[in-house]
């Protein structure tokens, strides 16, 4: 749980910096990709640190193109 709240402080803290900066710039199209790509950042660090079994991208990949093909 302690190894979960330091990503989160950590992850916090980089929003904080990145947010704060391009409000300012008024970069609203960059916010929201940063925004974005922050919480994936944040939903995938999260299932590592609590050490959730994942599929491998490559695995899903391979379904999902098969699945569309036939």
């Amino acid at each position: 749980m302690l190894r979960l709240m330091g990503l989160l402080a950590i992850m916090l803290t980089i929003a904080f910096l990145q947010v704060s900066d391009l409000i300012q710039k008024g970069y609203y199209k960059d916010l929201f990709a940063f925004l974005g790509l922050w919480l994936m950042a944040t939903v995938y660090a999260s299932v590592v640190v609590l050490e959730i079994p994942l599929v491998s991208p490559f695995v899903l990949l391979t379904e999902i193109i098969e699945i569309i093909l036939n």
